[in-house]
């Protein structure tokens, strides 16, 4: 074999390795931790949802936060305010198949609304003597919410949540 066959090929193949860890470098994943120093309202995170937006939505001990990567915007229960977080502990988020953000707290479940930046309270577990735990989204587009003590499935025509499954989970 010619010298400078073999010469070529081995420049070729080495600079061929040399652009896959260039790129490797390139696209390497940066991480980040958020706390209360960056606005978030508590350190003590029990969800993480990210939706369709594309925000980063964090569930806390007392209050829900959403982040852009940028900033944080905090959302607080307030006893005086129908129209704010329905409880501080929020516990789960999920989107239904319609694209509606929905949030379960300690003391219920409330959906958001995106134009207001409100929330409206769709499920009151004080009422059943119960908390929300998460939801699910089947493959049916049934729409389930998950407390203590059973599942609740929602019925859009009447905008409620009717008992589904009664048994403690």
């Amino acid at each position: 074999m010619n010298p400078l066959y073999k010469i070529l090929s081995c420049s070729l193949l080495a600079s061929c390795f040399a652009g896959i860890q260039a790129e490797a470098i390139v696209n390497a994943p940066y991480f980040s931790h958020i706390t209360t120093q960056n606005g978030l309202s508590s350190n003590i995170v029990y969800s993480l949802f990210k939706d369709h937006r594309g925000y980063l939505w964090i569930g806390c001990e007392n209050g829900l936060n959403r982040y852009d990567g940028y900033k944080i915007v905090s959302f607080h229960h307030n006893p005086m305010d129908s129209t704010s977080l329905c409880n501080g502990a929020v516990t789960g988020m999920s989107e239904d198949a319609d694209g509606n953000f929905w949030i379960a707290t300690s003391n219920g479940a409330c959906i958001f609304n995106y134009a207001t930046e409100s929330f409206a309270t769709v499920f009151n577990s004080e009422q059943r003597n119960t908390f929300c735990r998460n939801f699910y989204l089947t493959r049916k587009k049934e729409f389930f919410l998950v407390t203590a003590k059973g599942i609740y499935l929602y019925k859009k025509e009447n905008k409620q949540f009717s008992k589904y499954f009664p048994s403690a989970i």
